[in-house]
């Protein structure tokens, strides 16, 4: 059964004779999936996604979706079922509260960008580094990190899509010279400190939730840069989600929903 509603892959469970979905295949194509092959998008990021899951697996198994199998020619992936699980955008949308979530996620930044970075105290131990830094050279997915997050939304461009009733504050950004400034600096973090293997693309969109239960799953941007950026990125999602709670709960209901908001980050 063909699952995928993300941006980029096919994704399909697979069920035994019983019924009952067992695994998870996941294939990368040679084009952005939502737009077509009008976008093409290197194969070589389903290899970065499995093995950028496979090293966080290393230190945060509880909190990584599982990896089973590999297969580079195919640019498939194996990986555990996670039907008892939700994603996590959606039950935040829908406002069904899963109060571990934050901390299991404060977790696996943690675990995963600490034992992954590259300040080590032996020579051995950093040309090691060195040689994973290499192995996770991803140009093709930070261009579209590039564009997405520091480029886009700062000029007029025709993926930025927002209501008409936003236009003066979307104007006032892309006028807002010390911002734009404090942004090329950011970028220029993102490109040129290789501290720790991130995922990349740590939003809600990308975690999977249950209760007492979190897993990361969708790592193809996977890069060694500045912890600060999975960080960032985590943050700044459950921030665009206090935003739009008022439109999604209206307003009396959202300001609970806000405190918690605040309270998980």
């Amino acid at each position: 059964q063909e699952v995928g509603d993300g941006n980029l892959n096919l994704v399909f469970k697979i069920f035994d004779s019983a019924g009952v979905s067992r695994i998870v295949v996941k294939q990368a194509l040679p084009y952005v999936r939502c737009v077509g092959e009008s976008w093409p998008l290197t194969l070589d990021r389903a290899r970065l996604e499995a093995q950028t899951l496979v090293e966080h697996y290393q230190h945060s198994p509880q909190h990584t979706v599982k990896i089973h199998h590999f297969d580079p020619e195919l640019a498939v992936m194996v990986m555990e079922d996670l039907s008892s699980h939700r994603i996590w955008r959606g039950e935040l949308i829908r406002n069904n509260y899963y109060p571990q979530a934050a901390r299991q996620l404060g977790e696996y930044l943690a675990h995963t960008l600490f034992h992954t970075n590259t300040h080590n105290s032996t020579i051995d131990a950093l040309l090691n580094q060195k040689a994973q830094v290499a192995k996770f050279i991803n140009p093709a997915m930070c261009e579209i990190t590039d564009d997405l997050f520091f480029n886009d939304p700062y000029q007029i461009h025709a993926r930025n899509s927002y209501p008409a009733e936003l236009e003066n504050d979307v104007a006032a950004l892309r006028d807002d010279a010390p911002l734009k400034i404090a942004v090329a600096s950011l970028k220029h973090r993102f490109f040129s400190h290789a501290e720790a293997l991130l995922h990349g693309d740590i939003h809600s969109g990308s975690i999977f939730v249950a209760d007492g239960s979190l897993k990361a799953i969708d790592a193809e941007f996977g890069y060694f840069g500045p912890i600060g950026f999975d960080v960032g990125t985590a943050i700044g999602n459950l921030l665009l989600n206090f935003c739009g709670l008022p439109g999604h709960l209206g307003i009396r209901d959202a300001a609970a929903a806000r405190e918690q908001r605040l309270t998980d980050i």
